[in-house]
């Protein structure tokens, strides 16, 4: 982990989660690590593997990858489905079960977030989940630095069983992707 993972910035934390200071890994090679309320966009699966049983090759689905990734450097020509239809960054509140919201890091290295989730309709997290304090949406920056909200509830529930996909669900993987070639219709997001 390198030493800027560990520099917490406020303008990074939502003033809706009061959410303070550092992480600390309690390991060998632990070191601090600054916290946030937002954490890149991995697009559709990110960085899971094909293995894992819901990743989009295990599931005969188009790779759908993000602005961020891990080992991968996506420049903006890159993105071509347009900046204004790719999100950048996502809201999350970290998981709430551990600590004090232990799970929520700004250090990329600690992994982009996958939007094949979809977005829980509550306010409660896993570590693995876009979602917020705030009623009914979820804000997202999109990589013009555009800033939208998305409606909780979006492809809520989606799990490794492609019948659980709805409509929406797909509508927020082509938003994650840089270059799906997918049209997007945001208001099916409640936009």
């Amino acid at each position: 982990m390198s030493q800027a993972s560990g520099v917490w910035i406020g303008m990074v934390v939502s003033p809706t989660n009061g959410l303070t200071g550092w992480y600390n890994a309690n390991g060998g090679n632990a070191m601090n690590a600054g916290r946030s309320n937002y954490i890149g966009c991995g697009g559709s699966f990110g960085a899971l593997p094909p293995d894992d049983g819901f990743s989009g090759t295990s599931l005969g689905l188009p790779p759908m990858p993000g602005v961020y990734s891990a080992n991968k450097h996506v420049k903006i020509t890159d993105i071509a489905d347009g900046t204004s239809n790719t999100i950048a960054f996502g809201e999350t509140i970290g998981d709430s079960d551990v600590g004090s919201r232990n799970y929520a890091l700004t250090w990329m290295g600690a992994g982009s977030l996958p939007l094949c989730y979809g977005l829980p309709t509550g306010s409660t997290s896993g570590w693995a989940n876009f979602t917020s304090f705030h009623t009914g949406q979820v804000l997202f920056s999109f990589a013009d630095g555009s800033v939208r909200g998305i409606r909780k509830g979006v492809g809520a529930g989606a799990s490794a069983n492609p019948s659980t996909f709805t409509s929406d669900w797909y509508v927020l993987q082509y938003a994650g992707g840089i270059s799906d070639g997918q049209v997007i219709d945001f208001s099916v997001l409640g936009q």
